[in-house]
Order: structure tokens, then sequence, then C-alpha cells
């Protein structure tokens, strides 16, 4: 099934902000986007990185020898920042992986140059500074993927009610959907009953 893609809209009237340096929440960033022409729903990332000068390279990335265990790496170097994205990963991992390493830049960039991401969907830290940036970046990735308004709008405008639907209109894996229904409190009883639990390969 095909859905028609969809600027972003905003119910909450937020200023825009030019200067990415100063972008300090997903809503901004999502802001920014609109404001550059970049489709929100599903978020056009490849076009976001290249608003905010950041490189976007798809290739292996190994942890061991024949293992695909990383799934991207945020890294800085003397010509600016590059996400790494695991290119045999599926393409609904490759944009959260991306959405992640965004996370990253605008919460964490000034804490380092380089950070490297295995497993996501953690759900909360135990105290540790590495996983409390894991679970921050997670956080702003769902936010920016699946913005809570617009999960909204296609429950309620649309009555779209299946996890697997509302999944192929963001543009992301069934797992990643349940996570942020769930985050907003948006997991419904009925959502619940249509949704396949054995889909989390993507």
């Amino acid at each position: 099934m095909g859905f028609k893609r969809r600027i972003i809209n905003n119910k909450v009237d937020i200023p825009y902000i030019g200067n990415p340096d100063l972008i300090d929440s997903p809503s901004r960033l999502l802001r920014f986007a609109e404001a550059k022409g970049i489709i929100c729903v599903p978020l056009e990332l490849d076009k976001l990185c290249k608003a905010l000068l950041i490189k976007i390279v798809y290739q292996p990335l190994f942890q061991n020898p024949g293992k695909n265990e990383i799934s991207g790496i945020l890294s800085r170097n003397n010509e600016g920042w590059t996400i790494y994205v695991n290119k045999n990963h599926h393409i609904n991992r490759q944009r959260f992986t991306i959405a992640h390493e965004l996370g990253h830049y605008f919460l964490h960039r000034h804490e380092g140059n380089i950070f490297t991401d295995e497993i996501f969907f953690r759900a909360g830290y135990l105290g540790n500074e590495k996983q409390k940036m894991e679970w921050q970046a997670n956080e702003f990735a769902a936010s920016i993927l699946m913005p809570r308004n617009e999960i909204e709008y296609y429950l309620n405008e649309k009555h779209i009610t299946d996890i697997v639907e509302l999944a192929e209109v963001f543009q992301v894996s069934t797992l990643a959907m349940r996570y942020q229904l769930e985050r907003t409190q948006l997991l419904s009883d009925k959502i619940k009953n249509n949704y396949v639990y054995s889909d989390f390969k993507n």
C-alpha cells in the first residue's frame, strides 16, 4: 500500500531556527526541515543531513570479522561530521540509525568526536553515562521519525490502527513503531490486537 508523503503538521507554534547550531530539540529540527522544504512524513533523512552539512556514507561496518554488529558511527574530522551507516542492514534500520546519529549530533557533539552504536531500543539506562547518551539518542530518533502529533493524525484522521501500516507510513520497523506508540501512550488495545508480534526482523 502506498501513502502520500506529507509535510509535517506542527500543531505547536515553534519558531524557525535557521542556524542548525542553535537546534536543541526534535521539534525544532523538524521545523528546520519543514522550512527547507524537506518532507517530514516519512522524513527525508538524506536531504535533511545535506541541509545540515552532514555527510552520509553507506558501507559495511564490522565489530568483529564476519559480523555486522555496528549499526552506525557519527564522527568528526577536519572536513566536518559524517554518519557511517551499515549498508548490510534493512533500510528501516538504516533510517533509525541515521536519526539516532542525528540525536548524538544535536545532543552530544560537544562531548566527543566519535560515537559508535550497536543496539537500539534500550528501555532505559542504569546510571552509566554511555547508556544514558544512547537512550537520549533513541528518544531523539523516535521523535523525529515518528512525531506524536503525526501519529495521532494517522490514527484519528486516516483511521489506521495497524502497526504494520503505520510503520509503512513512517518508513520505520514495526518494532520502532511499537516503541514510539508505547512511549507516547498511544498504544491502544485495538492497536495491540492488530499487531503481529513476530515481526522483529526490520
